[in-house]
């Protein structure tokens, strides 16, 4: 019911502040999505332009710009859209696999 944010860079360039984290699951993952908080901490009163999320894994993750959460997907899944993962343990193979997020955000606004 828990992610992790490591922040691993940050860039700037006129117009525009980037970050890269990776981000660590733990618990259980809840009906709607997991609420990341981190998006909304980031040093800027602006809201991000684009945020990417990759996984090793397999997992399509997406994030509700809405909402400020993280919705994960199952894997592989051959129904079109891919159904959510299942409200209970996050699966063993997305913990233990690795996330990134790439989050740009408006310098001026």
């Amino acid at each position: 019911m828990a992610i992790a944010f490591s922040l691993e860079r940050k860039s700037h360039s006129l117009r525009e502040l980037k970050y890269e984290a990776t981000l660590t699951f733990s618990g259980n993952y809840v009906s709607g999505g997991e609420v990341s908080g981190f998006i909304r901490k980031m040093p800027t009163t602006k809201a991000p332009l684009d945020v990417r999320l990759e996984n090793t894994g397999g997992y399509r993750l997406e994030y509700d710009y809405t909402n400020d959460k993280i919705l994960v997907f199952e894997q592989g899944a051959a129904a079109s859209p891919a159904p959510q993962i299942p409200v209970a343990a996050y699966p063993a193979a997305l913990l233990a696999s690795v996330t990134k997020l790439h989050a740009i955000f408006p310098k001026f606004g």
